[in-house]
């Protein structure tokens, strides 16, 4: 993995992925398939909720995201959503919006880092 990529993704959880099928890489092709599927929506969940007020609503989004990111191995996506999910359930929405910025921002580098992975 590039360096950048190591701050992105979790070096260890991609390459425990690619065990699961014996390095073929289909198993985890398959798991950011779906992952690019979901992704999208709780972003856009997090930013309802976050324009709405909804501190439930951003912690629920931010927690799924979370897990989902963590799934993968989607390191640095899963710190920043992991971050709003505990200031949400703390009961403020103070930084969200920097947050919401950051985790779309991230969103985009970890498809680069799986699309870059993906070429090697």
């Amino acid at each position: 993995m590039e360096p950048t990529e190591e701050l992105i993704l979790d070096s260890k959880s991609v390459a425990d992925l690619l065990e699961l099928d014996g390095g073929k890489g289909k198993f985890l092709a398959e798991l950011v398939e779906a992952y690019y599927l979901e992704s999208p929506d709780r972003i856009i969940q997090i930013e309802r909720s976050l324009i709405a007020g909804d501190v439930q609503g951003v912690a629920r989004a931010a927690h799924a995201l979370s897990g989902s990111s963590a799934n993968v191995g989607a390191k640095r996506l899963r710190e920043v959503a992991h971050r709003l999910e505990k200031a949400a359930n703390a009961g403020t929405l103070a930084g969200a919006r920097e947050m919401l910025t950051e985790i779309k921002s991230d969103y985009e580098a970890t498809k680069s880092a799986f699309a870059n992975l993906k070429k090697k």
